[in-house]
């Protein structure tokens, strides 16, 4: 049997003691019950709350309430952005799979990048004594997942060690309707995405944006579709650059707006610094529209240069302009990118073929002690 179990990570996190709440410091860590309908399916796992888990490091110290528990599991498989993660788990005596999605300096080199000064040396800071928590989790698991070719490669430069390469998949890729797709209207552009990230870097794709109108006055709309709110400084961008009248955030939509958006989109436009995978990216070319992204990794492994869309360089709003006119320009093109892209999530990163690799593993891990994993959930 499987059993689930998240960690709490944030300040705002209820089961947690927190330095800014004197008066959770005399309670006890607790644990809670979590259900949730998510994707069509009811799930239930436990929350694990931690010690005054603003700050980093404390992030990744051992929960007792957590490591009581997995002491009785056979098998404790880590899912995480980053391997230090795993640091949480370190007190227990049962073998331990790491599946990471990038490394380290890979995830804060990216908001070194799109950050002010003094925050960089608070990144640089928070990060030595994370990096030795990364290279001990990676040294000890028995064995190491990731999600792409790319962070495949990052993680064994790090580790020294193989690395499998596990692809998470797009949850329904066999939802693409090519007769349909050619008779759509096309309305919009479209980026979707954690707007207040700044690894995502919206002020390039503002800019970007910018660019194509002064070239192109007639270029339509772009819809920002996103879980978060703007930031004020993308608000002032957006106004200081006169786009107010042809951009339109909507923030919190639900599965079936955000399908009607890929459905309509000429394309989509993801300017990210860093990706380990690029779910969004998935999900464009499942929905049969070309993409313009920037070479931040994952996406690297999934998108076909000039085939299921086009690939610039990262923080070169001209070249993201470029890409977007020739898309435009090139209708027919684009729509035979769009319709590889979906026969591509189809065929190569349908939810199965990560699955098989994954279960794979874990019987290598398992061997006959307990019987062969078995999976059914895509």
């Amino acid at each position: 049997s499987t059993e689930l179990a998240t960690i709490a990570t944030s300040w705002r996190d209820s089961v947690s003691l927190k330095v800014l709440s004197p008066k959770s410091w005399w309670s006890s860590i607790r644990s809670v019950q979590v259900r949730r309908n998510t994707s069509g399916m009811n799930r239930s796992w436990t929350h694990y709350g931690g010690r005054f888990v603003e700050f980093g490091w404390l992030r990744y110290q051992p929960r007792e309430l957590l490591t009581a528990r997995l002491e009785k599991a056979d098998l404790v498989v880590v899912v995480c952005g980053t391997a230090q993660f795993a640091a949480v788990a370190r007190n227990v005596g049962v073998p331990i799979v790491i599946c990471a999605a990038k490394t380290l300096d890979d995830e804060r080199g990216a908001s070194a990048l799109s950050s002010k000064r003094w925050k960089r040396y608070l990144i640089a800071l928070w990060s030595l004594r994370d990096r030795q928590l990364e290279k001990a989790a990676l040294s000890s698991c028995v064995a190491l997942v990731a999600q792409s070719q790319i962070s495949a490669k990052l993680l064994e430069k790090l580790c020294n060690r193989p690395v499998i390469v596990a692809p998470m998949g797009y949850r329904n890729p066999e939802v693409f309707d090519p007769v349909g797709h050619s008779a759509r209207v096309r309305t919009h552009l479209l980026s979707v995405g954690r707007i207040d990230d700044p690894r995502k870097r919206i002020d390039v794709l503002l800019f970007a944006y910018h660019l194509v109108r002064a070239r192109n006055p007639t270029a339509p709309g772009l819809i920002i579709a996103t879980g978060s709110s703007p930031t004020e400084a993308t608000l002032k961008q957006i106004q200081a650059l006169g786009l107010a009248p042809y951009v339109k955030i909507e923030v919190g939509i639900s599965n079936e707006r955000l399908e009607d958006l890929y459905a309509h989109a000429f394309a989509l436009l993801h300017t990210a610094d860093q990706e380990g995978l690029g779910l969004i990216v998935l999900e464009a070319m499942a929905a049969g529209i070309p993409v313009v992204c920037t070479r931040c990794g994952g996406p690297e492994d999934i998108l076909r240069e000039g085939i299921d869309g086009l690939l610039v360089e990262r923080n070169k709003p001209e070249a993201v302009c470029e890409a977007v006119l020739w898309i435009l320009s090139h209708s027919e093109a684009a729509e035979r990118m769009g319709r590889s892209g979906a026969m591509r999530v189809r065929n190569e990163w349908h939810p199965r073929v990560g699955r098989q690799v994954f279960q794979s593993t874990l019987n290598q891990v398992l061997g006959d002690s307990v019987g062969a994993a078995t999976t059914t959930d895509p």
